[in-house]
């Protein structure tokens, strides 16, 4: 069985674990993987192998970032690319994300070629693979941010780096609250840990952290829908979004409908979406709470433009 089949079984049981047994399960995961994943041992190991394997490469001139399959993925993982950019400035440097969020990042121009090109839903399918095997053959080093693409799924392994070998890192730093452990600042920290002992840096900055593309007909829906429900830019709002790409990473409904009943108290109005993946999750919460607190919570349909939807967010 591959690595990438093996990750899909993981998240599946793992999942299905604390969906069954919120406390107990999450705590049993706590106690196993926290000590073993996050081992200073195994950081130091794929920090060493990484290393060894960048020493062989001689060309950085065409790169390629292969983002993971969801749409926040995808926005969150630019950092990567922005990173790349200050060691190697005059590089070719592309991007490969899911068909669906082309429109939040064509404004990027750390990105030399956007590729939207994925199709598959929570996890990659054939189709995706396929392409993915054909499109990677030519460059000169590929940054794999989805850990459901093994080594085997490209054409020249030795020339990919995957992010997942960086997870013992992020794992030993979700035990220690004083270090940033935010997945877009370590996408940016993995690239810069990869080249920082053998490359000198071009372009000196502070971390800015990733960006969403937005048109001002995206903004203008946005503004559009708010004040048709009465909301206006003086009133306090709360944005909720209930929903995940996958259902192995939802937050419980039972928890979900405690941080709802707790918003709805608030002086303010709550947005909730009305969920793309699991339909009707918003409905169902918001159907959870008493009559007078329903009245506070408006339903983000699922019909919204992702432009539009993004911009309400923002």
């Amino acid at each position: 069985m591959e690595r990438a089949s093996l990750l899909g079984v993981f998240s599946k049981f793992t999942g299905r674990l604390t969906q069954l047994f919120p406390k107990a399960g999450a705590k049993a995961l706590d106690a196993t993987l926290y000590p073993l994943i996050g081992n200073g041992l195994w950081a130091d190991y794929f920090n060493s192998r990484n290393h060894a394997a960048l020493m062989k490469l001689e060309k950085f001139e065409n790169l390629l970032v292969v983002s993971d399959i969801h749409i926040g993925d995808a926005v969150l993982f630019q950092t990567a690319v922005s990173a790349l950019r200050d060691f190697f400035p005059r590089a070719r440097i592309d991007y490969m994300v899911k068909e669906s969020v082309k429109s939040l990042l064509e404004g990027n121009r750390e990105v030399s070629e956007l590729w939207p090109v994925f199709t598959g839903g929570s996890f990659p399918n054939e189709r995706d693979r396929l392409i993915l095997r054909e499109m990677s053959a030519d460059y000169d080093v590929i940054f794999n941010f989805c850990p459901f693409f093994s080594s085997s799924s490209f054409p020249q392994p030795g020339r990919v780096f995957h992010f997942a070998s960086h997870a013992p890192v992020m794992v030993r730093n979700e035990r220690s609250p004083g270090l940033p452990n935010h997945i877009a600042f370590q996408a940016h920290w993995f690239i810069y840990g990869l080249f920082s002992l053998f490359r000198p840096i071009q372009r000196a900055r502070p971390f800015m952290g990733p960006e969403v593309f937005l048109p001002m007909e995206a903004v203008q829906e946005a503004r559009h829908f708010l004040k048709s429900h009465g909301i206006n830019d003086s009133t306090p709002i709360v944005f909720l979004n209930p929903d995940t790409a996958s259902p192995y990473t939802r937050v419980p409904l039972l928890f979900q409908t405690k941080l709802l009943e707790g918003l709805a108290q608030m002086p303010c109005r709550v947005l909730l979406g009305e969920g793309h993946t699991e339909r009707g999750i918003g409905e169902k919460l918001r159907l959870a709470l008493p009559l007078l607190q329903r009245e506070r919570i408006l339903l983000v349909p699922s019909n919204l433009s992702l432009e539009a939807y993004a911009a309400l967010i923002d």
